[in-house]
C-alpha cells in the first residue's frame, strides 16, 4: 500500500540475544511531502532510504534525499540504501543502487516488502549500526537522549523509542 503523508509501525528484533525495539517511522518520498518528511530527519537515530527498483525516477531522488538527510540531522546518522520491490522488473540495475551506495560509504540491501527478501536483514544491519553509534555517543558523554537497549530487572522497559 502506498503511504500518504507519514505512517509508523513498531518492530522487534533480537540482536545478540537482546530485544530492541524499532519505531519505524515511513516518511513517504514523495517529493510533494518532503517538507514533512525531513523534520523526522532531526530526531532520527538511523535512516534507511528506499527507492524503488522498478522505478527510475525513484531512484533519481535518491541524492536530492541524500542531501536532505545531510542537511536535516544535527549529525552524522546510520544511514543504509535499499533497493526495494526487487520482486518486480528491475529498471535500476543493482550495480547501479551498489554504485551509489558506495559512493555515498553506505550499505546497500536489494529487499522486497511484498515477499519479505532481505527485509530483515536490512533492518538488522540498521539496527547494529544504530547500537554502536549509541554506544560511541554513550563513551563520548554527547548523547543527551540516551537509548537504554539493556532490559531491567523483570523484565522492565527502559528503552526509549529509535
Amino acid at each position: 500500500t502506498m503511504t500518504i503523508g507519514i505512517d509508523f509501525k513498531n518492530k522487534n528484533i533480537q540482536i545478540d540475544g537482546k530485544d530492541i525495539k524499532l519505531q519505524l517511522w515511513d516518511t513517504a518520498g514523495q517529493e510533494r511531502f518532503k517538507t514533512i518528511s525531513v523534520s523526522y530527519f532531526r530526531r532520527a537515530h538511523g535512516i534507511a532510504l528506499l527507492y524503488d527498483v522498478s522505478n527510475t525516477q525513484s531512484f533519481e531522488h535518491v541524492p536530492s534525499w541524500l542531501d536532505s538527510v545531510a542537511q536535516n540531522t544535527l549529525r552524522k546518522v546510520p544511514l543504509i540504501l535499499i533497493g526495494n520491490k526487487c520482486d518486480l522488473a528491475l529498471k535500476v540495475k543493482v550495480e547501479e543502487g551498489k554504485q551509489m551506495a558506495q559512493d555515498n560509504d553506505v550499505p546497500f540491501f536489494l529487499t522486497s516488502a511484498k515477499t519479505g527478501q532481505g527485509v530483515e536483514e536490512a533492518f538488522t544491519s540498521l539496527a547494529r549500526m544504530i547500537l554502536k553509534d549509541q554506544c560511541q555517543l554513550d563513551e563520548e558523554g554527547n548523547n543527551p537522549g540516551n537509548v537504554n537497549i539493556d532490559e531491567g530487572e523483570q523484565g522492565k522497559e527502559k528503552k526509549k523509542c529509535c
